[in-house]
């Protein structure tokens, strides 16, 4: 009359064909140094700091026209444009530290500049 159910009970688990079951993109013995970099992250991270020293630049100019001739304040707006200036000169030393680095150690995601 009554059948027994056994809904909570788990499947055995196989672990010797699980690696299998996951596929090919799941492993991660693939992983390397230029396959991380094929991602474009270094594209995406220089791209974000550019972003944000356009705007960097964009509100000390403001700053500077809304002073109104207050010496402090324009003061200050001269000292935000001298570190906007001075992270343009980071950043764009840093993208060809890393496109140097990038040749001589021969990776694949660095063929944008130099080839």
């Amino acid at each position: 009359m009554l059948s027994v159910v056994f809904a909570q009970v788990p499947r055995p688990v196989d672990f010797n064909t699980i690696d299998d079951a996951l596929g090919p993109e799941f492993r991660f013995n693939n992983a390397s140094l230029s396959s991380f970099f094929n991602l474009g992250i270094v594209n995406i991270v220089f791209f974000v700091a550019g972003v944000l020293l356009l705007f960097y630049i964009i509100t000390s100019g403001l700053s500077m026209m809304t002073s109104r001739g207050d010496p402090k304040a324009l003061e200050g707006a001269k000292a935000r444009l001298t570190q906007a200036i001075i992270g343009f000169v980071i950043i764009f030393m840093a993208y060809w530290i890393v496109q140097i680095i990038g040749l001589l150690l021969g990776l694949d995601g660095f063929g944008g500049v130099f080839g």
